[in-house]
């Protein structure tokens, strides 16, 4: 996870790396423009993708998919990490991380 710097409603929050698109798009496109995927020679695999979370807010509404990914080795959660600015907790820490409710509520029904 991330912290939030960007000035905006989730400030100082904690999130995922994420994409943001005006339609919805299918996995595949998805994982190629998010981390340059091309199927295990990346490293990457995708091993679960969620449900439709739907959320509202007062001047957007947010249709959100997770998507559980395995590196297949160290290097490789290295390099995205440095990259998109993420960092590893244990799921005790993330349960203490200030999260947007979308994310607290995914986490939540799908994880803990």
């Amino acid at each position: 996870m991330r912290p939030r710097r960007a000035k905006d409603i989730w400030q100082g929050l904690y999130d995922f790396h994420l994409l943001e698109t005006p339609e919805d798009q299918d996995t595949v496109s998805l994982m190629e423009q998010a981390f340059t995927y091309k199927t295990n020679r990346s490293g990457i695999t995708l091993r679960n993708e969620s449900k439709l979370y739907r959320h509202k807010l007062t001047h957007q509404h947010i249709h959100a998919r997770f998507f559980h990914l395995e590196l297949h080795d160290r290097k490789g959660f290295n390099e995205l990490s440095a990259r998109f600015g993420m960092n590893w907790y244990s799921h005790d820490e993330v349960r203490d991380l200030p999260k947007p409710i979308l994310i607290d509520n995914y986490l939540k029904e799908a994880i803990f």
